[in-house]
């Protein structure tokens, strides 16, 4: 995937077209993957698209170029509003690119074509990209789409992200084929979900940048498709699902929800178990004491094993009845009842009613 950034306008124009520049991040492994395909016949190069921030279609940009390190400068021909009139400089532009590279096995086999995953989407406007900590209080979902595309770059939970309300998780899992369901939030017109493969670019050595799958008003997506390719056995994917009103609002982010595709040697959680006395889903505690957890995750192929991308999570519906630290202990705060959450990298869990006398 294309390792881009410091999108602007250039001085120049290209038959009264815009031009914009961008800076390409080209490592040595990649250089040498090039040398050697161009080597064997072979070609390798660089896909632009760009859209008017916000608009729903990308318009592929005239023109292949060299794949090479440094300033590259691209021509908006042909790029219009979405109401047809002329893109100008002061219109925000969304930008992305892609590696394709038309290959040969050896010098009597076929020509086969391999086309990247996108690059991180930029845009002209940084502006328009809110600040983690606001995540939760965006009015519109372009900004969150602008978030989740162009802020997140790691495997991490979100800020602001919670479990208990959403309860996002995974459903059902194929070879090629990952569904996802989660439960009604209150306020919801829609749901929206972004995802793509867990883990870094073996080009560019930079995490794999969220990208939005689908937009809902069920509570739950299935996919065999992210990022516009299509999902591969023994891979894990990464999946975020926000919880969005009918104004745009953002009310719920999930946490980030870990799945292994079948087919690979990894499997995924199916179930959890917690101490025995808490085991049917409900402690009682006096107030002041506390209790230990300690889970184990039970697998779906018990001859496979886990990649932790995250250990086992732990999250209070009501910190003033009920605490639960990071390693899984509960303290009693004060009476009342709450709900208490274990849950696992794809978030199947486990709820445990706390009652504190």
């Amino acid at each position: 995937r294309p390792d881009i950034s410091n999108l602007q306008f250039s001085d120049q124009d290209f038959n009264d077209y815009p031009v914009v520049t961008y800076d390409l991040k080209v490592s040595d492994e990649l250089s040498k993957n090039i040398t050697d395909i161009i080597g064997h016949r072979g070609s390798f190069y660089i896909e632009t698209y760009a859209k008017p921030y916000g608009a729903a279609d990308w318009t592929a940009l005239q023109g292949d170029r060299e794949i090479k390190p440094g300033n590259i400068e691209i021509a908006l021909a042909g790029l219009v509003n979405e109401d047809s009139t002329p893109i100008t400089k002061e219109t925000p532009i969304e930008f992305r690119a892609r590696f394709v590279t038309d290959q040969y096995e050896s010098e009597s086999s076929e020509c086969v074509t391999v086309i990247s995953e996108w690059s991180n989407t930029l845009t002209i406007n940084a502006e328009l990209i809110p600040k983690p900590s606001e995540i939760s209080n965006q009015t519109g979902d372009t900004e969150a789409y602008k978030y989740m595309t162009e802020v997140i770059n790691n495997d991490n939970d979100i800020k602001n992200s919670t479990f208990g309300t959403l309860l996002a998780r995974q459903n059902t899992v194929g070879q090629t084929s990952v569904s996802l369901k989660w439960e009604k939030v209150k306020g919801a017109a829609k749901y929206a979900v972004y995802g793509n493969k867990c883990g870094k670019n073996p080009y560019t050595g930079t995490f794999n940048t969220y990208q939005k799958l689908s937009e809902v008003t069920d509570h739950s997506a299935a996919f065999t498709q992210v990022n516009g390719q299509d999902i591969e056995p023994g891979t894990y994917y990464k999946f975020i699902v926000m919880a969005v009103t009918a104004d745009n609002k953002i009310l719920k982010s999930s946490k980030t929800i870990h799945i292994a595709t079948a087919g690979g040697k990894y499997t995924n959680p199916k179930s959890l178990t917690v101490a025995k006395k808490a085991n049917k889903g409900k402690l009682t505690l006096k107030k002041g004491k506390t209790f230990s957890l300690k889970p184990k995750a039970v697998n779906a192929d018990k001859k496979k094993t886990v990649n932790n991308h995250r250990k086992i999570q732990y999250e209070s519906a009501n910190k003033k009845i009920a605490t639960v630290s990071s390693a899984g202990k509960i303290k009693a705060v004060k009476k009342g009842s709450c709900a208490i959450y274990v849950f696992a990298q794809n978030g199947i869990y486990k709820k445990i009613t706390v009652t504190v006398k």
